[in-house]
């Protein structure tokens, strides 16, 4: 008996270090498994979103417009089998923040589906490097009265509740947070978490701007990128792309960020632009920490052609234009010629001056002898061009000598990093 005592005590260290490490090991997926949300309003949650309540077979949805409301809520049913999803055919629904991406209304079930389903994006990607199987999770309608817990899977509510979602549905922006069970408060709140994910994106899309190779240090090295075999290959791609394309331009709009069980998901609009190639769409971005480092760890995207937001992108661009404008024109009547020469292309054409050193020695013979004195620009249009820019307006110009001119001032500008270089200039007397 004392033996066996004493053999307890002895081994008590280890015994009590290997259950640390196995709790330790477990508080992840233990989270995750009693993930219940906390919301609270705050300005980076969307303006709409749908929260499903699986302990209470619910169907909220949430208005952000400070403070946090829940405009309805709805009875709803899930999988048969509780718990999170993990694989395909085990009845139960998954967990987490998905996005309503199609609608269905051919070849469906009427008793099972009510003829209308709204697809989600199960799985998305951190539920792929997580392992999980499945597909066809949707919300939709039922032909018969529903009752609690008895899908394969889905949500669905009653067929007579399916336009009132539809009615706040955005494909593709309009996430879901599935959850067993929450809470809520009006807010609003400052999410310091999300402050910091908004700035990330920021640096992450100056980076993607300037091509630069610390863009990828924005990603785990095991990022799931939709649409690519393995992170290596979309990280190949982009350097070539790199190398490619004498400039790229990226412009982002309405950045959000909801929480799911371990991990954050940013989605925005984002504006792309390249010789040759400009893109609008939805990217969405799954956030995950590294230590105590947000990493991405997924990554989606959907075209989504948009007038509104090349406009937005064309108003935000023509502000640093004409900013960077002042500095040229600055530069230029202050005869500072090192200074002026640096907002040209290499290539750059003036008249028919053809290079950045041709341009550099005529402005230094000129200026020698008669220095300028008065630049003016004035009734400045911006526009796109194939090139990057195109800017055109009325030029007066003085020199210290007295001579004077009038015209009108085309130019053509490149996209250089996050500032501009002129690529071509035209002058024409205004008689």
């Amino acid at each position: 008996m004392n033996n066996w005592s004493w053999q307890a005590h002895k081994d008590r260290p280890y015994l009590l270090g290997s259950l640390i490490f196995f709790f330790l090991a477990l508080a992840p997926l233990m989270a995750e498994a009693n993930w219940s949300p906390s919301l609270k309003g705050n300005k980076f949650l969307p303006s709409l979103f749908f929260v499903v309540n699986k302990d209470t077979q619910n169907l909220f949805l949430f208005s952000n417009q400070s403070p946090l409301k829940n405009l309805f809520q709805l009875p709803c049913t899930t999988g048969q089998i509780r718990g999170d999803k993990t694989r395909e055919g085990d009845k139960k629904t998954p967990e987490g923040v998905y996005f309503l991406e199609k609608k269905i209304t051919h070849n469906l079930d009427y008793f099972l589906y009510g003829g209308i389903a709204f697809t989600l994006n199960y799985p998305n990607p951190i539920d792929r490097l997580k392992g999980k199987t499945g597909h066809g999770i949707w919300i939709h309608g039922r032909g018969q009265e529903i009752q609690a817990f008895n899908t394969q899977g889905c949500v669905a509510v009653n067929l007579k509740d399916i336009p009132l979602v539809e009615k706040h549905i955005v494909f593709a922006q309009t996430p879901v947070i599935i959850t067993k069970n929450f809470s809520w408060a009006p807010g609003p709140e400052k999410d310091q978490e999300a402050q910091i994910l908004v700035k990330k994106i920021e640096a992450w899309a100056k980076n993607w701007r300037l091509k630069s190779k610390d863009f990828f240090s924005f990603y785990a090295p095991v990022a799931y990128i939709e649409g690519k075999k393995s992170f290596k290959l979309f990280q190949r791609q982009k350097e070539r792309l790199f190398a490619a394309y004498p400039w790229i331009d990226v412009y982002l709009r309405d950045i959000k960020v909801v929480s799911g069980p371990d991990y954050k998901v940013t989605y925005f609009k984002q504006y792309f632009r390249s010789p040759g190639l400009t893109s609008t769409g939805i990217k969405r971005l799954y956030w995950q920490k590294q230590g105590q480092e947000w990493k991405i760890s997924g990554e989606e995207w959907r075209n989504l052609p948009s007038k509104e937001l090349e406009e937005k992108y064309l108003e935000e661009r023509r502000k640093e234009i004409f900013n960077w404008l002042g500095k040229w024109v600055q530069s230029w009547q202050k005869g500072e010629l090192k200074q002026y020469i640096s907002f040209y292309h290499d290539r750059a054409k003036q008249g028919a001056l053809v290079g950045k050193k041709r341009i550099y020695q005529h402005k230094k013979r000129l200026w020698a002898n008669n220095p300028p004195k008065r630049v003016y620009l004035g009734d400045l249009e911006v526009s796109l061009h194939p090139e990057g820019f195109k800017i055109s307006g009325i030029q007066e110009y003085e020199s210290s000598k007295g001579y004077k001119d009038q015209g009108i001032k085309t130019l053509i500008l490149v996209p250089s990093g996050l500032e501009f270089k002129i690529l071509e200039e035209n002058w024409k007397k205004i008689k």
